[in-house]
C-alpha cells in the first residue's frame, strides 16, 4: 500500500518538474513503482485485507514487485541518479575512521589499566577513553578522506566542488 503511495508522490513530483535529466529520473522511479506495485496491491493485498483467500492466479501478483528495484537501478545506472563513487568513498572513510577509533579506544582503555593497575571498567577511566576516542573521529576522517581522494583520483577532490557541478546537470 505504501510503494503505491510512494508512487503516486513520485507522480506528482514528476507532472511539476520541468523537462530535464530529473524529470528522466522520476518518469522510471515513478512508472517502476506505480506497475510495480498496483497489481500486487489490487490482485493480492486488498483482498487479504478484505478478509478473502487470495486464489493462486493473484498470488503470481507479487511478481510484478521485481520492476520496483529493476527500474530503480535502471534509472540509477541510465541517468546517475546517485553519484555512487563519491556516496562509496565516503563511505569507505566513515568506516576505516570508525575503525581506527575503536582500536585507539580499545589501546586506551587498556592502557589506563596498566598504568592505575586496575581495571578500566571504572567510570572516569571509561569516560577518558570515550571523550578522546570522540575528539579524534573527525581527524581520522578526514585523513582516511584525504589518502582516498589521492588513491582514487590522484590529487584532492573538491566536493563542494563536484556537487554543484553534479546539481547544474539537473538544470539542462
Amino acid at each position: 500500500m505504501l510503494n503505491v503511495v510512494a508512487g503516486a508522490i513520485f507522480y506528482l513530483t514528476y507532472r511539476k518538474t520541468a523537462p530535464g535529466v530529473l524529470r528522466q529520473q522520476l518518469k522510471w522511479l515513478t512508472g517502476g513503482t506505480l506497475v510495480g506495485s498496483v497489481p500486487c496491491t489490487l490482485l493480492y493485498i486488498l483482498p487479504f485485507i478484505l478478509g478473502k483467500n487470495p486464489a493462486v492466479w493473484m498470488k503470481f501478483s507479487v511478481l510484478s514487485l521485481v520492476l520496483i528495484p529493476l527500474c530503480f537501478g535502471y534509472a540509477i545506472i541510465r541517468y546517475r541518479l546517485m553519484d555512487v563513487d563519491i556516496i562509496f568513498k565516503r563511505g569507505l572513510a566513515y568506516t576505516a575512521a570508525t575503525a581506527g577509533v575503536l582500536v585507539v579506544f580499545f589501546a586506551l582503555i587498556g592502557l589506563i589499566g596498566l598504568v592505575f593497575h586496575t581495571q578500566a571498567n571504572g567510570k572516569w577511566g571509561g569516560v577518558l577513553a570515550i571523550v578522546i576516542a570522540a575528539s579524534i573521529f573527525e581527524p581520522f576522517r578526514q585523513w582516511f578522506q584525504g589518502r582516498l581522494d589521492r588513491f582514487f583520483y590522484r590529487d584532492r577532490l573538491d566536493y563542494r566542488r563536484t556537487l554543484i557541478e553534479f546539481g547544474s546537470a539537473f538544470d539542462e
